[in-house]
């Protein structure tokens, strides 16, 4: 989980300076997610 990041902070948006290689395995390998309870 991350907070306040800009569109090309990531490595798959372009981002050269932050290495992100765990956020960018999950934008090229898509996330299966089910969401259960309230609202979340």
């Amino acid at each position: 989980m991350t907070d306040d990041m800009g569109y090309a902070d990531v490595g798959f948006n372009g981002s050269k300076d932050i290495p992100t290689p765990h956020i960018d395995s999950i934008a090229n390998n898509g996330v299966n997610r089910k969401v259960t309870g309230r609202g979340f």
